[in-house]
């Protein structure tokens, strides 16, 4: 593979951050109003304009990736879709993916479109639609076969009734496949294909039956064979056999590009695939190479979005808007596959326990109180911090992150008084957790004094104090937390 040249996207990197600056801009001010879609029509151009100069540094994958984010957001501003959170994630979370793609490059990772399916993928479900892998994949085309390949010579007017004689018989072996899966069908339907490569004058025509042949050894494999894109690759086949004509000088890119894809995932090497990938480099177009980034890096980047998101979302739970926890919920969900990305041996329990802490609070908004809020503050406030450091997680991080997952566990399971965090200094708390400390030790003060109000207003009234002990525990524990 050609190694990309970092030094177009140089020149435009500045520009494109700019645009996506404004468009997350946009979508910010599109959250806290979602019935005014106007502002989302800036978006679009500010998109257009990034796909552009995509488009002019070569990075196809990127531009794909990037028109699908406005059509969704298009589709959001024309209101044929309900704009909701989990469609302003999806947005989020693929704005940063593309910010990480294109910083991977400038330092020095391959362009490897394909890492950006994932993304794609959730788009296009967004919107009530699928994307196959195939359209994050670009090979080069215009390669041709080798010259050294066997030629059926034939007279004129023969080709016609040539192709059609070896279109029946590689019907008549499909359609046994289909139904049997035997190896010999395989080979009869690899001889018809063969047989009208070689009678191929044009070089791109040659080339492109010559790559069939290969996708015809590649079926073999019977769990490549099963998936639904395969067999329509077949029957694409049949249709060229159908219209193959002498004087067709241009194969259709898109077929060659998706056999070209199964070739390189088939998992069988027989002369003539290895002959197609060597051609085409089809191994190095493949994410599954070494130099792939690593997964754990990505999941990273995701995370570091999702999770700010959370806490903003949880401030409102902290403002007692209980129906705000099921929306919680649903962005732990999403979390879900990135978590288990991550090598880290505590990160990956701590977002398994609040997954937990947060549906036990869904489940009933009786258990949503002041120390449940506390604790998945602090929670989401040591995932955070983890994430920033998660190369070098320091040990007391570790040690507090273990500690959080144990009192998550405590809390849904009833108990009353949870285990103590170690060394947990007021300075390692992170500003949002503070914040929710803060606030909520001073609504529990102020249920405190209202009890004793009571109390000094009727002193025969010892009941009423009752009602002061909790608010008062919640607030020893809240400073207990941050030491003080």
């Amino acid at each position: 593979m050609e190694e990309f040249d970092v030094g177009p996207l140089t020149w435009v990197k500045g520009e494109i951050d700019q645009a996506l600056d404004s468009v997350q801009e946009n979508l910010g001010t599109f959250a806290n109003n979602l019935d005014d879609t106007s502002v989302l029509r800036f978006s679009q151009t500010h998109l257009y304009q990034v796909a552009g100069a995509l488009d002019m540094v070569g990075l196809l994958g990127c531009k794909r990736l990037c028109q699908e984010i406005e059509n969704l957001i298009q589709q959001l501003e024309k209101k044929t879709l309900v704009a909701d959170a989990k469609a302003l994630d999806v947005l989020n979370v693929a704005i940063a993916q593309l910010r990480q793609y294109l910083n991977d490059l400038l330092q020095g990772t391959p362009d490897l479109p394909m890492r950006l399916y994932p993304t794609l993928e959730q788009i296009a479900l967004a919107q009530g639609q699928t994307v196959e892998v195939t359209e994050l994949f670009f090979p080069d085309t215009t390669l041709r076969a080798p010259k050294s390949l066997p030629v059926i010579a034939l007279e004129t007017g023969q080709f016609l009734p040539f192709v059609a004689e070896q279109r029946q018989k590689f019907q008549k072996s499909l359609l046994e496949w289909l139904k049997t899966n035997q190896q010999n069908c395989v080979n009869d339907m690899f001889s018809a294909i063969d047989t009208v490569m070689q009678a191929q004058k044009n070089a791109g025509n040659k080339t492109l039956w010559w790559v069939m042949t290969a996708f015809v050894e590649t079926l073999s494999n019977e769990s490549l064979a099963a998936i639904p894109a395969v067999k329509r690759l077949c029957r694409q086949i049949d249709q060229q056999l159908k219209i193959a004509t002498e004087e067709s000088t241009k194969p259709p890119t898109a077929l060659m590009r998706d056999l070209l894809y199964f070739i390189g995932q088939g998992g069988v090497d027989t002369a003539r695939v290895h002959e197609v990938k060597q051609v085409f480099a089809l191994e190095t177009l493949m994410p599954t190479t070494n130099t792939d980034i690593s997964d754990e890096k990505a999941a990273v980047e995701h995370l570091n979005l999702l999770v700010a998101n959370l806490l903003k979302t949880w401030q409102l739970v902290a403002e007692y808007n209980t129906d705000m926890v099921a929306e919680c919920a649903h962005q732990l969900d999403a979390m879900h596959v990135f978590s288990q990305q991550l090598k880290s041996g505590v990160i990956s329990p701590l977002f398994e326990a609040l997954n937990q802490a947060i549906k036990w609070l869904s489940q009933d908004a009786s258990h949503v109180n002041d120390v449940a809020i506390v604790e998945v503050a602090t929670a989401l406030g040591l995932t955070e911090k983890a994430l920033k450091q998660l190369n070098q997680l320091p040990a007391n991080v570790e040690a507090q992150c273990s500690a959080q997952t144990t009192r998550l566990h405590e809390l849904i399971q009833g108990a009353t008084n949870l285990s103590a965090m170690p060394d947990f200094a007021t300075g390692d708390v992170e500003p949002e957790v503070q914040t929710a400390l803060a606030k909520q030790i001073k609504e529990s003060l102020v249920l405190a004094e209202h009890a004793l109000d009571g109390f000094f207003r009727d002193s025969n009234n010892i009941a009423v104090l009752d009602s002061a002990k909790k608010p008062l525990e919640e607030v020893r524990a809240a400073f207990e937390m941050m030491e003080l």
